[in-house]
Order: C-alpha cells, then structure tokens, then sequence
C-alpha cells in the first residue's frame, strides 16, 4: 500500500509538471503524457496488467526508448527528426534489456505464482536469444543511422560499449543461479547507461566540431 501510494505521488507530481509541458508545447505531448501514464499505471495494476501478458518487454521497449527520447526532442525542438528516432531505439532495447535479464533471473518463480512474462513461455534459451537481439538491434539502430546519414558518424563510438553487451550475454548464458544473474543485471544496466553516455557525448562531440 505504501509503494501504491508513493506511486500515485509520483504520477501526480509528474503529471502537473507534464500539463506545463502541454501548455508550451501542444497537443503531442499532452497525447504522449496520457498514454505514458497509462503503461505505467497499468504495467502491473488490473485490469490490464501488461507484465502479467507477457507484454511488460514491449511495453519497456516503446516507453523508455521512442517515448521518452522522441517526447524530450519534440519538447526541446518543436520538431521530431529521423536522426531522434534512431538514437531513440537503443535506449528502448536496452532499457527493456534489464527488464529481460530481471525476468530471465525470475523465471521459475514466476512460473510458480503464475506470473506469464514473455521469458516464462519462451523459456531460458529463448530470453537469451531475446536478449542478444536486443542487444544487436540497439548497436545496429547506431549502425543503420549512421549509413543513412540520420546520425553524425561519431555516433559510432557507443560500439565502445560492445564489450558490456559481451560480458552481460556471457553471464546470463552461463548460469541459472538467480545471485550470478544478478551480475547479468548489473551489466545489463551498465550497458545501457554506458552506451547512451557514450551517445550524448557523441553528439557534444559533432556539435562542437560542426559535424
């Protein structure tokens, strides 16, 4: 009850912040903020309860990847941009990167209580591919906008952080022991924090030089 009614608090206090949004900013966000608070409300709470669906990876993806950064460009630019939508992605695969780790290091105690995440109906070698793909899409998306010239080429630099994406996958395939693939989390979560500084400095870097 404590947790639903911070929960709630946080919501709120989010809420009034995104109406100021609204007022400066237009319909788009007022649009992106309803439905932001819908998935997060109904990621866990009845009826819907996206991560008892076996949706919660989706619902990660979407909202902590285009949402959040396509939602902060459009607040800051006015505009959206390809180049936006690319670097948008690995922060939503890699974000929902964690949730796969975390649902991979649960799941036979979530098949117990009868919680259906994606991870318990495709089983360990299956979220462990899922993980892998997420993980090569979210380079590959750096890769795909920097060919198409959406992105600077010094975006590539976030291939820095392959060598996390490495040790992570070769963690959570080596062991079913749910404290080692607490370690498979931590690394999950270094990854995405390290590849989306590496990107953000990426773009100081092209703005400072013109790029």
């Amino acid at each position: 009850e404590q947790v639903w009614r911070a929960g709630i608090a946080a919501f709120a206090v989010g809420s009034a912040i995104g109406l100021v949004l609204v007022y400066m900013c237009g319909w788009p966000i007022l649009i992106l903020g309803i439905a932001s608070v819908a998935a997060g409300y109904f990621y866990t709470a009845r009826p819907v309860a996206f991560a008892y669906l076996a949706m919660g990876d989706v619902v990660a993806l979407v909202f902590l990847g285009p949402a959040i950064v396509m939602g902060t460009y459009y607040v800051l630019a006015g505009s959206v941009s390809a180049g936006a939508f690319a670097v948008s992605l690995p922060a939503g695969f890699l974000g929902s990167g964690v949730l796969v780790v975390n649902n991979l290091r649960d799941i036979e105690r979530d098949r117990r209580t009868g919680k259906r995440t994606l991870a318990t109906y495709l089983g360990r070698r299956g979220t462990i591919v899922e993980l892998a793909l997420f993980d090569a899409a979210a380079f590959g998306s750096v890769l795909a906008g920097v060919l198409t010239r959406a992105l600077p080429a010094v975006c590539l630099m976030v291939f820095l952080a392959l060598s996390r994406a490495v040790d992570e996958l070769r963690i959570a395939g080596g062991t079913t022991d749910p404290r080692e693939l607490g370690a498979a989390m931590k690394r999950a979560a270094q990854l995405h924090m390290e590849f989306c500084l590496l990107a953000a400095a990426a773009f100081v870097i092209a703005a400072i030089r013109g790029w």
